[in-house]
Order: structure tokens, then C-alpha cells, then sequence
């Protein structure tokens, strides 16, 4: 007789079940690689606004700068807009940026300097060209004459860098210097239309007609 299989007790109670922990609340989409590692990225420092060209000048008053006991050069004067600028540039504290400054400030007088020389002398041309033109031995309809007279005796007698001279030094322009010309070749073109001194007697120079109390060896 075989013994039966034993059967399992009917109240036996089943085996645990492992308990599975709760799913946590799935994260927020992550913006960045660097919120996925959980490092915190750094915010970029905001720039300060740049300040204006007005707030980058430096606050400079004229009266900061005591003219009164700085010694001029002799011939300079200042005006008030001159002074608040020389003031400015004082009052900058880089020293590179206030040389630079100062180089530019000197620039801008030369140029103003000069601008104003050549408007002089054209000024004083045009009164000089009045003036010969109004004369009535060698201006009006008698300019071509007195033009073309000099220029003969300058091409005979001149030294070679006369003209250059006198174009270079506004000479040619003057009055007393195209009158003293006109009668310096007048002088020379008398009798022209004889060839030749008198014998016994030596062509006039243009030296001996400007300065005829020389002695005739010195000219």
C-alpha cells in the first residue's frame, strides 16, 4: 500500500508579496544638460549701461583752473570757450587720454592758425590788386603793357629764381615792387631800337639803375 501525497493545509497563508515604493512624480522637462547633472549654471553678469559721451567728459570748470596766475606766452590770449577746454583736459585723469587731448587741442589752433594766415593774405591780395589796377600810370588799359614789360626785363635781367621768389613770398602782387618793375624796365628798354652802347660808354646794368650812387665797380 503506497502512502498518498501529502496535501497542502487549506488556511496556509501565501508567501508576501514585495511591496513596490509608489513611482514619484516624473521631473519637469529639463532645459539644459546642466539641469539634467543638477549643476547649477552660472548667470551671466549684466553689463552696466554704457554711459553717455556727455557722462564719459570730465566734470571740468574753468574756474577749476586759476588763468590768472598761469604766465602766458607772449603774443596768446584765451578766450572763455579755450580756457573751459584747456580746464577739461586738465581735470582727465588717464594720463594717456589727457597727452592725447592736449595733441589734439594744438592740432585744431595750428589749423585755425593757418586757415586764418591764408585768408589774410588773400585779403590783403585782393587790396593790393585793387590798388594797381586803379593806378593810372601802369593799372587799367595799361596793365597788358606794364605785364608784359616787366616780364621781358625779369626774363633779361632777372636772376632765374626771381619769380619763384616772388610767387612764394606774394611779392609780385605788391604795388611798390610792380611800380619800381615798370620803371626799372622802362629804363632798360630805352633806345632799344638801337643796337649797342655808344662807344666809349657801357650798357646800363640793372644793378646800376637800382642803386646809382655805387661805384660803377661794385655793380
Amino acid at each position: 500500500m503506497t502512502d498518498a501525497a501529502p496535501t497542502p493545509a487549506a488556511d496556509a497563508a501565501p508567501s508576501p508579496t514585495p511591496e513596490v515604493p509608489a513611482a514619484s512624480p516624473a521631473p519637469e522637462k529639463l532645459a539644459t544638460l546642466d539641469d539634467a547633472l543638477g549643476v547649477q549654471a552660472e548667470k551671466p553678469a549684466e553689463e552696466a549701461p554704457a554711459e553717455s559721451d556727455e557722462a564719459q567728459k570730465p566734470a571740468a570748470d574753468a574756474a577749476a583752473v586759476d588763468f590768472s596766475a598761469i604766465t602766458m606766452p607772449e603774443g596768446l590770449t584765451l578766450d572763455d570757450g579755450q580756457k573751459t577746454r584747456i580746464a577739461e583736459i586738465a581735470n582727465i585723469a588717464d594720463p594717456k587720454d589727457r597727452v592725447q587731448a592736449m595733441l589734439d587741442l594744438g592740432a585744431e589752433r595750428l589749423r585755425a592758425q593757418a586757415e586764418q594766415a591764408h585768408r589774410e593774405i588773400e585779403a590783403q591780395n585782393e587790396k593790393w590788386t585793387a590798388e594797381v589796377m586803379a593806378d593810372p600810370k601802369i593799372g587799367g588799359d595799361k596793365w597788358d603793357g606794364t605785364r608784359t614789360k616787366i616780364a621781358k626785363m625779369l626774363d633779361t635781367h632777372g636772376d632765374p629764381g626771381i619769380r619763384a621768389a616772388l610767387n612764394e613770398t606774394g611779392g609780385g602782387n605788391n604795388p611798390a615792387i610792380i611800380r619800381t618793375f615798370a620803371k626799372l624796365a622802362d629804363l632798360l628798354t630805352e633806345g632799344s631800337a638801337v643796337t649797342g652802347a655808344p662807344a666809349g660808354q657801357a650798357q646800363k646794368s640793372l644793378a646800376s639803375i637800382m642803386y646809382p650812387n655805387l661805384p660803377s665797380g661794385e655793380v
